[in-house]
């Protein structure tokens, strides 16, 4: 049932479905929730259902982490699906089973860390489909880079070698087959040469990871080598120093990728979806680098955001203290 508090909400799902989604009426429709995010599978599931009938809902015990694995007989129903929309605790964007549906040509919203909140405000109110071009500009210049620069206010000082990579644009819609997008999450990215970053990572602003969330003293990030060599900081660093001790998994501590977050209507909420796009903001992703032409395969992905990055490749400054230099996105 529907209430008046949830109205606003079903609005924000109808836009998930018929905007992000861009589901048909003929299409069969995969909505992957758990126990953590019920409300918000319940309310696209109802909104998915007024525009195809062929809609699913299934419900999940929350992952261990991150790019964790779902059920076998999900894994199954997602590569039989035509949409999938999966408001999960944690994302399953680097899992296997979403990239063997997308092989398979599903079209993915992962709605990783979600809360019925974004439905109604923030980052979801985004106009996607007017930023797709800023979004494929930027993107195209991470694809032309070689050298990247990154310097922050809080300290950061990192390079990276990004040569023959391609950028990858998420404007926060999936209407291709294959293709992902996580909304409110509007950002390009992608993944730096395997061993070929170095220096100093700042971490001021969140890390989107339900033991840790917004920053609240800076967490110290020393890289030598593409991997992450020493944690230094307060509770939170050592809350993050023991998650990913516990792993067992050398490959944690690769760096992952590069994102720059393009949504000029989210702020740092501790939320994945709204941190990895606000607008001002960088991340580095760790862990698992197959979803960016990488081969390492690791049992998690986390994304590390950091305020007002200057970010200057092959010379030239793409992004001066957060606000880019080259395209307006305000245009």
């Amino acid at each position: 049932m529907i209430s008046l508090a949830d109205a606003h909400k079903l609005s924000g799902a109808l836009k998930i479905v018929n905007v992000c989604a861009r589901v048909q009426p003929d299409e069969k429709v995969l909505v992957l929730t758990d126990t953590e995010t019920l409300r918000v599978g319940e309310l696209i599931t109802l909104a998915a259902l007024q525009t195809s009938p062929e809609t699913v809902m299934a419900v999940i015990s929350p992952r261990s982490g991150h790019g964790a694995e779902p059920p076998a007989h999900i894994a199954d129903a997602m590569s039989r699906s035509d949409v999938l929309i999966a408001p999960l605790k944690y994302s399953i964007t680097h899992a296997e089973a979403s990239k063997r549906a997308r092989e398979g040509g599903t079209r993915m919203l992962s709605l990783g860390d979600y809360n019925d909140r974004m439905l109604q405000e923030g980052g979801l109110e985004a106009d996607f489909l007017k930023l797709e071009k800023v979004v494929n500009s930027v993107a195209d210049v991470l694809t032309r880079g070689k050298n990247v620069r990154i310097s922050t206010p809080g300290g950061t000082e990192l390079t990276m070698d990004i040569s023959g990579h391609h950028g990858f644009s998420e404007p926060g819609f999936a209407h291709k087959p294959g293709s992902l997008a996580g909304p409110p999450n509007i950002e390009a990215n992608i993944g730096p040469l395997e061993g070929k970053t170095e220096g100093l990572i700042v971490i001021d602003a969140s890390i989107p990871h339900p033991l840790l969330g917004i920053v609240t003293s800076p967490i110290y990030l020393t890289v030598r080598d593409g991997y992450i060599t020493e944690i230094k900081g307060d509770h939170q660093a050592d809350i993050l120093r023991n998650l990913l001790e516990g792993m067992q998994d050398p490959g944690v501590y690769n760096i992952a990728e590069l994102g720059i977050g393009l949504n000029p209507c989210s702020q740092i909420s501790g939320s994945m979806m709204e941190d990895e796009g606000a607008y001002g903001t960088c991340h580095t992703g760790i862990g698992d680098n197959t979803g960016y032409e990488g081969t390492i395969k690791a049992k998690s992905h986390i994304d590390m955001i950091m305020y007002t990055p200057t970010i200057v490749i092959d010379g030239e400054t793409i992004m001066k203290d957060g606000a880019l230099t080259a395209i307006n996105i305000m245009e």
